[in-house]
């Protein structure tokens, strides 16, 4: 859906745009496909509660495993996953998606 709309420039967006205001539904569920889901949602809004709503109501999610594993598994492994920098360090830390040795599957974290 994303790259639908960068794929297309303007016009493309505009047609997501579009689609995302006539069937958020359809939407929002056809958008929550690019993810991994351990039980994947059949709705997309629970608005019973307004104004507290909520997201995918009924599906379940792992979101260290969309984070991380998912990226590994697709051969994205040996990329730096993220460079943080935590308040009062003098360095930040790359947090590496490769598997550490001995340690199976699992991130590893140098710092600089």
């Amino acid at each position: 859906m994303t790259q639908q709309a960068q794929s297309t420039g303007p016009q493309g967006y505009g047609e997501v745009h579009r689609r995302s205001l006539e069937d958020p539904e359809g939407f929002w569920l056809e958008a929550a496909q690019g993810i991994d889901w351990v039980r994947a949602p059949s709705r997309a809004l629970d608005d019973s509660r307004a104004p507290l709503y909520r997201w995918f109501p009924d599906g379940e999610l792992n979101v260290c495993f969309n984070a991380l594993d998912r990226h590994v598994i697709h051969g994205r492994g040996g990329a730096d996953g993220a460079q943080v920098r935590l308040p009062g360090h003098r360095h930040a830390a790359d947090v590496h998606l490769r598997p550490a040795p001995g340690r199976g599957r699992s991130v590893r974290r140098w710092v600089a």
